[in-house]
């Protein structure tokens, strides 16, 4: 039976942990530029970066997951799962914040 160290484990859930930081700072970001009426290009601007820094650490999570599951002679259950979680927090991430960068912000 193979030992699987404990910090491997959090690659099963690291990709939704981060679709969860993704919805907090999309959302709370959202809220502030509506209490304080920034203007409109600004803060769809910021939810666009914002939205694209969570995409490209989704996709680095994705790679990361998927380069380990190669560099060993057999597939890694844990590495295998991983990649398939973060490959599903990737399209979830797209599927719940796409409609916010053509919505209306505030209204």
């Amino acid at each position: 039976m193979i030992q699987v160290p404990p910090r491997r484990l959090l690659l099963l859930a690291a990709g939704f942990i981060l679709w969860a930081g993704a919805f907090l700072t999309l959302y709370g970001v959202n809220a502030v530029g509506c209490a304080f009426a920034w203007p409109r290009p600004l803060q769809r601007g910021i939810l666009l970066t914002l939205l694209a820094l969570h995409i490209a650490a989704l996709g680095y999570l994705a790679w990361y997951c998927w380069q380990q599951r190669r560099a060993h002679d057999r597939m890694r259950f844990v590495e295998y799962v991983g990649f398939g979680a973060t490959i599903s927090a990737l399209a979830a991430t797209l599927l719940t914040f796409a409609p916010s960068l053509v919505l209306t912000l505030c209204d």
